[in-house]
């Protein structure tokens, strides 16, 4: 019933009143010696605390779960919980730690064939070793969570994955890995109709044609990117591209957009080269593993 409650307080957003349901199932189930759920709901609450920011808390909590789950767990929840301390020893800056626990999920993940676990597990691990300045690391594990991601056709991860990517060979100075990879989350945001993830893709496309000093993609890019942005955009852009079908000249959105069907698997542009996709923005960032 307690652990009811608390998904309630969760899905309800009151996090505090959760995590005080949690604590007082971990009580009782201390009291009667049930050890699996006793570790269970360490697991959950460490989760918790860390949404409510009380990151050193749930450090503790969590790395508590761990052990715990390691006598007492199934391997599935064992290894979510290593990715959520993972997230919390991040948050606390302490990188190297969090590298390790990611690891340790990953590997977990993997063996169970958990493509989603795989997904989350090794983007974090590509995250965080960006973060932590070690960039030529991050390239492996951020390919495997867009594959998985891609296996489990979760195609708004892989456009993540993506940008995550192509941020990570920007800063190994590999230029056109780095376009390569923007250009697919482009292509991927389009196909969802993500207007969101649109704007992004297409400012980092501009930001790293401005590092080739190519001028030219740089303007187009971060132009279409403005123009999306605000909401005079869509307008704006087809009187662009009737100017130039007048001048019987290819505007830039239609070159843009010619590409779209060779970038993305599957693709199919709109016959409309005036009409870019809808902005629905779905979600922004992964969510944690529970």
């Amino acid at each position: 019933m307690l652990l009811n409650s608390s998904s309630l307080w969760t899905l309800t957003g009151r996090l505090d009143e959760a995590a005080a349901s949690l604590e007082e199932a971990l009580r009782l189930f201390r009291t009667f010696g049930d050890r699996r759920r006793e570790a269970e709901a360490l697991g959950g609450l460490g989760t918790l605390l860390l949404s409510l920011r009380r990151v050193d808390e749930s450090i503790a909590v969590l790395e508590e779960a761990v052990d715990l789950l390691g006598e007492h767990g199934t391997p599935l929840v064992t290894a979510r919980a290593l990715s959520n301390l993972g997230n919390a020893l991040s948050a606390a800056g302490r990188f190297g730690d969090a590298i390790a626990r990611y690891g340790r999920s990953l590997a977990m993940f993997r063996e169970l064939d958990d493509w989603y676990g795989v997904a989350f597990a090794a983007g974090r691990l590509g995250v965080t070793l960006h973060e932590a300045g070690r960039p030529e690391e991050a390239v492996q594990p951020l390919t495997q969570a867009i594959e998985a991601c891609r296996a489990g056709g979760e195609r708004d991860g892989e456009a993540q994955g993506y940008l995550a990517l192509g941020s990570v060979l920007t800063d190994t100075a590999d230029h056109t890995g780095a376009l390569q990879a923007f250009e697919q989350a482009l292509a991927l945001y389009h196909d969802l109709g993500n207007g969101t993830g649109l704007v992004t893709a297409m400012r980092a496309l501009g930001t790293t044609y401005e590092r080739l000093g190519d001028a030219a993609g740089a303007a187009e890019h971060l132009f279409f990117a403005g123009l999306l942005h605000s909401g005079e955009g869509m307008p704006a852009i087809r009187a662009d591209e009737e100017g130039n079908r007048r001048k019987g000249r290819p505007g830039p959105w239609r070159r843009l957009r010619a590409r779209f069907g060779r970038s993305s698997r599957g693709a199919t542009p709109s016959p409309d080269p005036a009409s870019p996709p809808p902005s629905s923005g779905r979600r922004d960032d992964p969510k944690e593993t529970a």
